[in-house]
């Protein structure tokens, strides 16, 4: 059970870690490459996690969804992603991972959504 903001900040992160090592793992090296010359070209050795996603969507490693919404739906939509946590989709996946892939989904589509300026308090 978690009992502090901490520790369950702490969680999600190992969370996401997870997935991102299962999404990158066994990838062509043409993916490698890639990302070594994005370490090369950064300043601090660094690139981001939207570098790291965009390399995989240039392969055709993660799916890309464009959705139309207007402004009623995409404000009532960021909402419902600001208020989903994991219990609130526990009742409605298999397992409990599948349970942490659905949040970790609604996590993309809040920041989406954020990004295209709709990102409630």
């Amino acid at each position: 059970m978690i009992d502090n903001t901490d520790e369950f900040v702490e969680l999600l992160a190992r969370r996401r870690a997870e997935r991102l090592a299962a999404l990158v793992k066994g990838q062509p090296q043409s993916f490698w490459d890639t990302i070594s010359a994005k370490l090369d070209a950064s300043s601090d050795g660094t690139i981001t996690m939207d570098d790291l996603m965009e390399t995989l969507w240039e392969g055709d490693l993660m799916n890309r969804i464009v959705i139309d919404l207007d402004d009623t739906q995409a404000e009532a939509l960021a909402q419902f992603c600001k208020r989903t946590f994991v219990d609130r989709v526990r009742p409605f996946s298999s397992s409990k991972d599948e349970a942490w892939q659905m949040v970790d989904a609604i996590e993309k589509l809040r920041a989406a959504l954020a990004k295209a300026g709709w990102a409630p308090r």
